[in-house]
């Protein structure tokens, strides 16, 4: 069954928004959570500033101490950062007590078993920050799925190749042993569209009308530096996301610029 919320806010700043953009914001929060919203309290919040995650942390405490929320709301709360016509929207979503707590809890006995533990991390980070840059992707529901924990746990488990088949998109990652562009590139034969379009083969992903969308990670480390890249491919109505870093200059002369 899935997790139940005790309340969920959305904070904006500026003009209200409207009805159906709330519902819209709800929905790809379930997606990506699996959380049962039926019946939860949603309530919009003028922050009077650009809202953020930080924001959002404090709000919570503030309520909880007025008794708007029951002990220990900000342990079970989880954080979205959308970006909706170019307007930043912050949700929080205030899980019931008893439900589970928050889906990171646990992180140390499960990063014993995960290749790529920090991915848990960058991963929600690289798409805020794509949500906030306005990409046409954000409402597609496999995008949405990105950042719920059936995806982050495969992607901070999975080998080099390995893919997952969820409803609305396959996911399929790519480890790199390095994190210079240049050197990634290196690594890519005949650029990253040639080369992505073999690892996807290789691994029985198939694109175009009728599939899933596909998400390419590019989950890349050293000794010193931790970076992840995204490639996605709706399958039909919206443009490609490249990992534009890491197209090489004669690829990007051929290439628009989706990313």
């Amino acid at each position: 069954m899935p997790g139940a919320a005790e309340r969920v806010l959305v904070l904006y700043a500026g003009a209200d928004p409207k009805a159906d953009e709330v519902m819209q914001i709800i929905g790809a929060v379930k997606r990506s959570n699996g959380l049962n919203l039926e019946g939860t309290r949603v309530t919009t919040i003028d922050a009077a500033m650009e809202p953020d995650e930080g924001l959002a942390q404090a709000l919570i405490v503030r309520m909880e101490g007025e008794g708007r929320l029951s002990p220990g709301a900000l342990e079970r709360t989880i954080i979205h950062c959308l970006s909706v016509n170019g307007a930043t929207r912050v949700v929080a979503v205030v899980q019931a007590a008893g439900s589970g707590g928050r889906p990171d809890r646990g992180r140390a006995s499960r990063g014993r078993r995960e290749r790529t533990p920090w991915a848990r991390e960058l991963i929600p980070r690289h798409l805020a920050k794509l949500d906030q840059a306005g990409t046409g992707l954000a409402w597609r529901p496999g995008w949405a799925t990105l950042s719920g924990e059936q995806a982050l746990s495969f992607a901070a488990s999975a080998k080099d190749g390995a893919t997952l088949a969820l409803a609305d998109v396959r996911i399929l990652v790519s480890l790199f042993r390095v994190t210079e562009p240049e050197r990634i590139q290196k690594r890519m034969s005949g650029g990253y569209t040639a080369w992505v379009s073999k690892v996807a083969s290789a691994a029985g992903v198939k694109a175009g009308a009728g599939q899933p969308d596909i998400a390419h990670w590019l989950l890349c480390a050293d000794r010193k530096t931790r970076i992840v890249h995204l490639g996605y491919f709706p399958s039909s109505g919206s443009e490609a996301l490249l990992p534009w870093d890491l197209i090489p200059p004669d690829e990007q002369r051929e290439t628009p610029r989706l990313a």
